[in-house]
């Protein structure tokens, strides 16, 4: 019997062999109804096996084979466990249900689905999920069930149940425990294998499973090692592949779930090569910053690459391109205080000076920094060279050491090098400021104006930055420099020293005498510096001159700044300085009343040249005026200078009250709005003072002083207007008593506007009405008494408001009005013509309706 069967088998196996040897004359072949007889050679059994266990259950013929294997090998009775697990993934219908019922689950881990043979309902998944969270076995067979293995590929509707009943657990799970995480485990780790290629379906349910799991437990720093390093690569692998976008980005976002959620300090040095093998790395990175919130995870990433630059190349230039990429401001001082922490920490081991690449890596780091966030990276060095603040162990200061390693020399004999110019400057002592910006002036630096890319230090910034120094010494050592003007640019320049300027006055206008030399000091060599650079170019001269005018009231604590200036003020070719000259004679300052008399100088100077060209030159004086309040009282003391100098000129004053009055009306509302109570403390005294006594208070508040200079400003205008008026309108008591009631009031501005109006008017004769046609058709229907008048004769302001009257008629001339005068009880014809003039007609309402309310009053 033996025999028979041995020799049987060796006839079998001698027909396969002679089957599968492929032969030398024919290509190697396999039969196949699936594939080509050719491409089904390379394809082995288990993947036929494979292929067969795919989704095919509901299909009828899967159906009717499964009724043969229960009637030929009765699999319901032993193999049912199989049977139930092929299919669970279809528990949610009937031909479940029939298999179910067809097994006898005796005390197995399936005895839950009696329930499903009795009612012969398909059971929902959350019956199966509750049977796993009280049976561990149970959910431990899944996970088998649905894990890969070399001979075994689980179909996708197997990986899809198996996957969804997992994470709805771990949902449904108030706490999970180690037993849990353990039998999840087999699921997990084999869906992430570098090696199930072609089973996305695997992967993408092992990281969502693995994202569910680090928001509800605390891994162990071992796994999370482990799973981070398998999702990396698998991320690096679709990357590379291209196939599946939608799994590359699940993997970025699972890893920096694990990350987020877990206590990650730092990257494992594998996966930070995985990472940076992904092609465009930080581009990817930075549409999931703008997409989510993963600062966390940024953070760890960038310290940890910090860490590994400087014995890593590949970690370095990741670093720089992160840095470079996505926004990391936040970051800067973390990683300035580790970079230069490092730095330190090597140069105490590096006993040999010749080692050139000590402080390459941290240079490079730096200079990123530097061109991204250059003021976070000053905070940053200043705060750490603070803390620092100790001499190192080999005699040199901190920042000598760090200049020295960063140029790749620590030989403290070099006088001088790039990087510790850049960290002396950044020193948080004023004096170690100073003492290296007064070595830039001999280093033989500042003649080598061409700036390496790679250098921390840009010697115009050097110098810009140095020149908003906190500390004026700093400041001034800055502005000591030799040919400022040709290692700045002029525009550049210009705004620094604006701003420096500005500074030094209002710390000289707010200061004692006696605390204003070091803000002189940096205030002459702003104009000296500034007077360097003009070279007739109109643009800085008008720079230079709006720098300049503020300093031309010559004042006991700033006195040798304003004669600067007022030096200055000849060289400028400035059209509103040219009769300047002279005035700036400093022997006079020793005599008394010397100081007002040059002030005089100069306001009589001004308004001169001003009352030439007001229309030219109001713009310039009205933004030249608004920096400081000394500026304010000078243009209010040069309008009035020019209104005494215009006051017989009709036409001159008419141009001057055009350009002028809107920014004395925008002075006036901004000195109501703030309520200064200088208005309601005026002195009706004030109206009789000129510019010069007006100039003996400059010691006094300003302004206050430019609150009385403004009402003066607007009395004289409103004489100029009445000197302007034809000679038959009188000006009686009952008009000066209304003048100085609107003057206490607050409706100078808007009584003046009024007299303007009027004026205009009267200045039109050409558009004078004759009355004598009109009034021969008024005779016919109007009383006797009633009477006409032209040029306004015996009538004044007050007679007008105080008369009531309706509109009979209107022209193109004007309006007529019927009046009734209540000091004469007689009935007139007033015509008011129209004025020709530039204001708005929303203007004159408002001066209407502040009149009225006068009237009311």
């Amino acid at each position: 019997m033996a025999t028979s069967i041995a020799s049987q088998l060796e006839a079998i196996k001698s027909v396969i062999q002679a089957d599968t040897e492929p032969s030398v004359k024919r290509p190697f072949i396999r039969p196949s109804i699936l594939f080509d007889a050719k491409e089904a050679a390379d394809i082995d059994i288990d993947t036929i096996f494979s292929i067969a266990l795919q989704g095919h259950f509901e299909l009828p013929s899967s159906i009717k084979t499964l009724e043969y294997l229960i009637r030929r090998y009765k699999i319901h009775v032993y193999n049912f466990e199989d049977l139930i697990l092929c299919a669970l993934p279809y528990h949610d219908t009937h031909t479940f249900v029939r298999i179910v019922q067809l097994i006898s689950l005796r005390n197995s881990k399936w005895r839950f689905m009696d329930g499903v043979k009795v009612s012969g309902a398909p059971p929902p998944r959350k019956v199966i999920v509750q049977q796993c969270i009280r049976d561990k076995g149970v959910l431990e067979i899944l996970c088998n069930y649905a894990s890969p293995s070399k001979k075994y590929r689980p179909s996708r509707p197997v990986i899809r149940f198996c996957t969804a009943v997992v994470i709805e657990v771990l949902g449904s799970s108030t706490s999970v425990d180690s037993d849990v995480v353990q039998r999840i485990l087999s699921l997990v780790v084999s869906g992430l294998e570098a090696g199930t290629k072609g089973h996305s379906e695997n992967k993408a349910g092992a990281m969502m499973i693995v994202g569910l799991l680090a928001s509800k437990v605390t891994l162990s720093p071992k796994l999370v090692k482990s799973l981070m390093r398998s999702i990396a690569e698998i991320a690096r692998e679709e990357a590379k592949e291209s196939a599946d976008l939608q799994l590359f980005r699940l993997s970025l976002m699972t890893l920096i779930n694990l990350v987020q959620l877990q206590a990650v300090d730092i990257f494992p040095i594998k996966t930070l090569e995985i990472l940076m093998d992904i092609r465009d790395f930080a581009a990817i990175l930075l549409g999931l910053f703008n997409e989510f919130n993963i600062d966390r995870f940024v953070w760890v990433l960038l310290d940890s690459l910090v860490d590994y630059s400087s014995s890593n190349e590949s970690c370095q230039l990741a670093l720089i391109s992160i840095l470079e990429t996505i926004p990391s401001k936040n970051f800067v001082q973390h990683a300035v205080s580790k970079v230069l922490s490092s730095c330190l920490q090597s140069s105490q081991k590096i006993k040999n000076s010749t080692s050139s690449l000590s402080g390459s890596w941290a240079k490079k780091i730096l200079v990123v920094l530097n061109e991204k966030y250059q003021s976070e990276l000053q905070g940053a060095v200043h705060k750490f060279l603070d803390e620092k603040n100790v001499q190192s162990k080999k005699g040199g200061s901190v920042h000598e050491i760090l200049g020295q390693m960063l140029d790749g020399n620590l030989d403290m004999s070099l006088a001088f090098s790039e990087s510790k110019i850049w960290f002396g400057l950044h020193h948080p002592k004023a004096d170690v400021r100073r003492r290296t910006l007064s070595a830039l002036g001999t280093s033989g630096v500042l003649e080598a104006k061409a700036t390496n890319p790679q250098s921390l230090v840009s010697i115009e910034d050097v110098i810009l930055r140095q020149l908003h120094d906190d500390d004026l010494t700093v400041v001034r050592a800055a502005l000591s420099l030799d040919r400022l003007s040709t290692i700045i640019s002029s525009a550049d320049l210009f705004e620094a020293l604006g701003n420096v300027l500005k500074r030094c006055i209002g710390i000289l206008m707010s200061s004692s005498l006696e605390n204003t030399s070091l803000a002189c000091d940096v205030s002459v060599l702003c104009l000296k510096n500034a007077s360097s650079v003009i070279d007739d170019n109109i643009e800085c001269c008008n720079i230079l001159a709006s720098m300049i005018f503020p300093l031309l009231l010559v004042l006991p604590k700033t006195q040798r700044v304003n004669l600067k200036a007022l030096e200055l003020a000849k060289e400028v070719k400035w059209p509103l300085f040219e009769n300047l000259a002279g005035a700036s004679n400093t022997a006079l300052t020793s005599q008394a009343g010397s100081l007002s008399s040059i002030n005089m100088d100069t306001i009589a100077s001004l308004a001169g040249r001003f009352s030439l060209h007001p229309e030219e030159f109001m713009p310039w004086l009205i933004k030249s005026s608004n920096d400081f309040e000394l500026s304010k009282t000078q243009f209010f003391l040069v309008m009035m200078q020019t209104l005494l100098i215009q006051k017989n000129k009709s036409a001159g004053f008419l141009a001057l009250f055009e350009v002028g009055f809107p920014a004395l009306k925008a002075e006036w509302e901004a000195f109501e709005s703030m309520g200064d109570s200088s208005m309601e403390e005026f002195d009706k005294d004030v109206l009789n003072w000129d510019c010069r006594i007006f100039l003996d208070k400059l010691d006094s508040n300003l302004k206050a002083l430019n609150a009385n200079i403004l009402i003066c400003l607007f009395w004289r205008l409103m004489e100029a207007f009445l000197s302007a008026m034809p000679a038959d309108i009188s000006m009686n008591t009952h008009l000066l008593n209304l003048i100085l009631v609107l003057t206490s009031t607050g409706v100078l501005v808007s009584f003046v506007f009024l007299i303007y109006f009027y004026c205009k008017r009267s200045a039109k004769h050409e558009q004078q009405d004759v009355e004598n046609s009109e009034q021969k058709h008024e005779d016919d229907v109007e009383v006797e008494d009633l009477m006409t008048f032209q040029d306004g004769q015996d009538l004044t302001i007050c007679d007008i408001l105080d008369a009531p009257g309706e509109v009979i008629g209107k022209s193109n001339y004007g309006t007529l009005y019927k009046a009734l005068l209540q000091s004469s009880n007689s009935v007139r014809l007033l015509r008011f013509l129209r004025p020709v003039c530039t204001a708005k007609v929303e203007d004159f309402g408002e001066v209407v309706q502040l009149l009225g309310v006068y009237k009311a009053s």
